[in-house]
């Protein structure tokens, strides 16, 4: 740090003549150089003293910040990207979302755990420069859903059960399992023809550390593809699997989180991209047609129990659009001081360049057993009030919206 300030000082100085502070610190280095200037004592002493003022309070800050990182308080981020002291941001569906790196998300798949007030989002981290022999999970944690902070790939997991080249880990969801203080994450594990259908299973104690694979199942003897997270109002954990030949099951976790309690309700829908929610007295539960990565019109249903009966599928939004090029894959209920609302996250897929698939992240229109997605535009929210305000917009295909000057 000192040959830092050292350094541009004399990019800035034209010393020797300008200041008897210049001169001063020349003369411990070029003696020679200091004789030709005019040095005020008084203000050099008040310099020195100044500099060494400085040093000191710059070491007790060093000090500090090593204190603090030995005593394990890993949440401290002396950045000037931390999520506590940036304003408030703009989510822009279909662009480039980067985190506090300044590199693009990769939480592709996506679910989301709240502890606190604090946000963890997870995901398929499809990385360019990934080793093609492991599958990779991320995790991101935001305060406002808006600024990501990349806490870590909590998954590096090689081949484990010797599946064979192409091997397939999607869709990873965590929950915390409060009384056993242990997070839980659940996975589609499969082939590259998708012939495995099973679920992975790895645990961690906390909840940015390195998760464990425990093992792989079938829930309950049925097939299994992709996965939905859902955790009612009450603590009780649920997971959504697509059963191919049957349609989409809803089980109850165990005690443990670590296996399936009981098979809640089979709902004979094919629909994939899973996500679940708990509104206003009624279960909403939103999935994506069987089309492999093209888009389609992703459809929702209505019930006032998880065992159903549920209502006929209708669209969340005009199926010409296709859900905007995207596929559903959570429903994050954000709970305020004035409002609920629910927002619908989903991916926007792009196969070839998996990396740079982007996101379609907005809020819903529901209530009164109805559900809808508007058009993707710019949005602001306000996670304390749970209020959000829409920027208005044109969508330009299925990427980057145009924005306009309203507000709305």
């Amino acid at each position: 740090m000192k040959m830092q300030f050292k350094n541009s000082w004399f990019r800035r100085s034209s010393c020797p003549t300008q200041s008897a502070e210049a001169c001063l610190l020349l003369g411990a280095q070029k003696p020679s150089t200091a004789a030709n200037c005019p040095i005020d004592l008084q203000k050099a002493a008040q310099y020195l003293v100044f500099v060494r003022i400085k040093s000191l309070t710059n070491f007790v800050f060093f000090l500090t910040a090593v204190f603090l990182v030995g005593c394990g308080c890993k949440t401290l981020n002396f950045s000037r990207q931390t999520n506590a002291n940036l304003s408030t941001q703009t989510i822009r569906p279909g662009t480039v979302w980067p985190d506090d790196r300044g590199r693009h998300i990769q939480a592709h798949g996506a679910g989301i755990l709240k502890l606190g007030d604090t946000f963890y989002l997870f995901g398929e981290d499809r990385t360019q420069t990934n080793d093609p022999e492991k599958r990779y999970v991320a995790c991101y944690s935001s305060h406002d859903l808006s600024h990501w902070h990349f806490c870590r790939q909590v998954v590096q997991l090689a081949d484990p059960e010797h599946i064979g080249t192409g091997w397939v880990l999607e869709r990873p969801k965590v929950y915390y399992n409060a009384s056993k203080r242990k997070f839980v994450m659940y996975a589609h594990l499969d082939d590259n023809i998708y012939s495995m259908a099973r679920v992975a299973v790895l645990e961690c104690d906390q909840v940015d550390g390195d998760y464990h694979y425990l093992k792989s199942l079938r829930p309950l003897g049925h097939e299994s593809r992709d996965l939905g997270q859902f955790v009612d109002d009450d603590g009780t954990p649920y997971l959504l699997s697509e059963d191919r030949p049957n349609g989409f099951r809803i089980y109850q976790l165990s005690e443990d989180y670590l296996s399936i309690a009981k098979d809640v309700c089979l709902v004979p829908e094919h629909l994939e991209g899973l996500a679940l929610v708990h509104y206003g007295g009624l279960y909403y539960v939103v999935g994506s047609h069987l089309t492999g990565w093209d888009a389609n019109p992703n459809v929702y249903a209505t019930a006032s129990s998880l065992t159903g009966p549920w209502s006929a599928f209708a669209d969340i939004a005009p199926p010409e659009m296709k859900t905007y090029g995207s596929q559903s894959t959570f429903l994050l209920k954000v709970v305020g001081t004035k409002t609920t609302n629910v927002v619908f996250m989903a991916d926007l897929w792009e196969p070839d360049t998996l990396w740079d698939s982007r996101y379609l992240w907005m809020p819903l229109r529901i209530g009164d057993g109805k559900l809808w997605l508007p058009k993707p535009c710019d949005w602001k929210i306000n996670i304390g009030t749970g209020e959000f305000t829409l920027i208005k917009t044109i969508p330009s295909g299925n990427k980057t919206p145009v924005r306009t000057e309203a507000n709305q």
